[in-house]
């Protein structure tokens, strides 16, 4: 007489409890996550307004304090600077780049979009044109 090995296996009930979970996890982790991703953008913004202001800065130029970003660029302001300005929108004064970089609760006052900076709604206000 052949004895027969009772297969092992999972019940529909174990699965099902299985992704049940997974999917409770993923519900949960998903807007923590997106989070996180907003705010190392509006961090990555805040360096390279800093980065800019400090570039500003060490050249030793005196400028007007509402010259955009774009006008920075075209007058050779930021002809050797290594840095990125991606984030940036190129309609962004230099006030406003200056008042990201001293306010502390700068990631709170950033909106974004696409990961470009769209409203700064600090001291001198910034909103994309």
């Amino acid at each position: 007489m052949r004895v027969r090995n009772k297969k092992k296996a999972f019940t529909i009930i174990e699965l099902m409890s299985v992704i049940a979970i997974i999917v409770i996890l993923a519900a949960v982790l998903v807007p923590t996550v997106s989070g996180y991703i907003n705010r190392t953008k509006k961090t990555n913004i805040i360096v390279q307004s800093r980065n800019v202001v400090y570039h500003v800065l060490s050249s030793g130029e005196v400028i007007n304090m509402d010259i955009e970003l774009k006008e920075l660029i075209n007058n050779g302001f930021l002809q050797d600077y290594e840095g990125l300005h991606d984030l940036l929108q190129q309609d962004i004064t230099y006030k406003s780049l200056k008042s990201i970089v001293a306010d502390q609760e700068a990631v709170n006052k950033i909106n974004i979009e696409n990961g470009k900076i769209i409203e700064w709604t600090g001291e001198n206000p910034y909103k994309k044109k």
